[in-house]
């Protein structure tokens, strides 16, 4: 049983950036990758503003257990990025010293809270 409505879960999405993959979502019609970490997900059934919360997460193994944690965030550089059809999200490495780095990821993870 789901919940739909105001301030719920929209969307989501799990896949891998690195292989260009789908393993499941919700209420996602098609990723489109612009390279390096850098996709849009757009959505089957539209919110009713932009004004949702985008999250997410990845990781990328290299067997050595320490945890190559990766986030995603919206590009907020336009508001048009940010969408009711859809969003754009890098995934990146953070890096040290706050240099951050988009990358790919062969665990990736997306979700949407909004009003629907």
């Amino acid at each position: 049983m789901g919940f739909r409505g105001d301030n719920a879960c929209f969307a989501w999405w799990n896949g891998s950036t690195s292989g260009n993959s789908t393993r499941d979502s919700y209420n996602v019609s098609s990723i489109t990758n612009h390279g390096g970490g850098d996709y849009t997900i757009t959505f089957n059934v539209d919110p009713e503003n932009n004004d949702y919360v985008v999250f997410g997460s990845g990781a990328y193994w290299d067997n050595h257990h320490d945890g190559n944690l990766i986030y995603a965030a919206p590009i907020r550089t336009s508001e048009s990025h940010m969408a009711t059809t859809g969003c754009r999200v890098n995934w990146c490495y953070p890096g040290i010293n706050a240099n951050a780095a988009l990358t790919n990821s062969q665990l990736a993870t997306c979700a949407f809270i909004g009003d629907s």
